[in-house]
């Protein structure tokens, strides 16, 4: 959760290095705590740059 809490765009394989474990335990863990409701995904648009010119946010 730390390395995702500095940066949330870090790559898996990035987060894997710093930790000093492999890419799939990384993705394993960050996709349990998704299943788990731990945190969720959620994606803000610019309503300048999207097409509807709304904005919106997408939670996954």
């Amino acid at each position: 959760m730390y390395y995702l809490k500095q940066n949330a765009r870090e790559s898996y394989s990035a987060i894997a290095r710093s930790l000093n474990v492999s890419e799939g335990t990384v993705r394993s863990r960050i996709n349990k705590m998704l299943q788990d409701e731990v945190f969720e995904y959620v994606i803000h648009t610019d309503p300048k740059k999207n097409r509807s010119g709304r904005p919106g946010d997408f939670r996954y």
